[in-house]
């Protein structure tokens, strides 16, 4: 194809819009392990990521970072009318727990791409529960999703996706971070020995917390949520007693953490999986726990410039992942970890129910809902004693999901038909 322009593909992930240097760990995942199986096949194509910060594109990625400002209007204008595919890059795309505003911004760039007569693809994306997304965010689903292809993570979002826009061309797939591969286990063995985890015979336990949502009980609830969360914060746009349950919060996770180090001896990392300007914060949250352990001096909190490899390679190396982000859970159980989760929102326990794990989830949908310490403890102790069996059923279902996984990259190929590279 030297005498033609590369096929292009433009890759669209919100979070490395608005703040690449400090992006969260799953989108940072997300993107890694699709580029890196759009090079593995071999084709002959040109990868276009927009994000706030280019160089960290080339950098971490090794393909061009395309400044997406309203300055630069025109270079993004000019990408989207030479791009052959415009492609969600995972993630949750259609979804209004956090804001209302997060689906308008996730889906306002497709609307020019559509216009251009360009094709749109999902590439093993997320959709909320219908009932959580906002008509208006149902409206501009249907105009963007109409006639494109779209592959989504669980069956649940297909289920929503259908109800909202009727598709010909829709497939259950699976996340894309499902087959993410991992550092060597010396290089990370490496990285645990700096940081001072000495590799012994120590029970070694994440912990990877994130603040709960807002509820969205009543209309003013779904008013406020125009206005993202973390801003609701600072002009105190919360409800009644939201610090104190933050601090409740706080202390049963601390709580639970100080179980760990009495009946197990473990060693405590505590994982920030997101911790930029548009973030929960993980990172104060993270040290906010630990302050109220009474073995703090067994926790440390793991620096948030790791590789998305490496820290796949880091959750592999646990004997138990407590989470909440469902890339924290992706990541521990793709690497055959046991895990115990928290979903705080709906696409958590759609992952565990699909693993056959959901006995070892629970649901907490808002800061509203407490989290029971006694039916973790069980939880724990039940995990631990057959923590073996556990961990070959999860070895089986999680391979299925590898299989499926696959099929994203099949489909945008079949989507763009590029041939194969010749081997030299």
């Amino acid at each position: 194809m030297s005498a033609k322009q590369k096929t292009r593909i433009v890759l669209w992930n919100m979070n490395y819009i608005l703040d690449a240097r400090s992006p969260n760990i799953g989108d940072k995942a997300l993107l890694s392990s699709i580029i890196n199986s759009i090079k593995e096949s071999r084709r002959d194509v040109e990868i276009i990521v927009f994000s706030s910060d280019p160089d960290v594109v080339l950098r971490e990625f090794d393909v061009c970072g395309v400044k997406y400002r309203p300055l630069n209007l025109n270079k993004v204008f000019y990408e989207l009318w030479h791009c052959d595919v415009f492609v969600f890059a995972g993630g949750e795309v259609v979804v209004d727990r956090g804001s209302a505003l997060y689906t308008p911004f996730m889906l306002h760039a497709a609307f020019l791409v559509k216009l251009l007569g360009k094709k749109i693809m999902g590439y093993g994306i997320g959709i909320g529960e219908q009932h959580e997304i906002s008509e208006l965010g149902k409206i501009l689903t249907r105009m963007v999703f109409r006639k494109a292809t779209v592959s989504v993570r669980d069956i649940q979002s297909k289920e929503s996706l259908l109800a909202i826009c009727k598709l010909k061309d829709i497939h259950c797939t699976a996340d894309p971070v499902i087959n993410l591969k991992p550092v060597s286990q010396e290089e990370i063995e490496s990285y645990l020995a700096k940081i001072g985890v000495v590799k012994n015979d120590r029970t070694l336990v994440a912990i990877v917390p994130r603040q709960l949502l807002m509820p969205l009980n009543k209309f003013s609830d779904r008013v406020c949520n125009i206005i993202p969360i973390k801003l609701r914060e600072k002009v105190k746009l919360t409800p009644q007693n939201f610090d104190g349950q933050i601090t409740a919060f706080q202390k049963n996770i601390a709580n639970i953490g100080d179980y760990l180090v009495d009946q197990y001896d473990a060693e405590l990392l505590f994982v920030p999986m997101f911790s930029g300007f548009t973030s929960y914060n993980d990172d104060v949250m993270c040290r906010d726990i630990i302050k109220k352990m009474k073995w703090s001096m067994k926790a440390r909190v793991i620096d948030n410039n790791l590789t998305a490899s490496a820290y796949k390679a880091l959750f592999g190396r646990m004997d138990l992942v407590i989470g909440f982000p469902l890339h924290s859970i992706i990541f521990s159980t793709s690497m055959g970890v046991p895990v115990i989760s928290f979903s705080y929102e709906s696409k958590v326990e759609r992952y565990m129910k699909a693993l056959k794990l959901e006995k070892y989830n629970f649901n907490v949908k808002d800061i509203n809902q407490e989290i029971h310490f006694d039916q973790v403890i069980d939880t724990i102790e039940h995990l631990m004693n057959n923590r073996d069996d556990i961990k070959k059923q999860l070895i089986n279902n999680i391979m299925k999901l590898k299989d499926l996984e696959r099929e994203n990259i099949r489909l945008l190929f079949q989507n763009i038909r590029v041939p194969v590279i010749a081997k030299p």
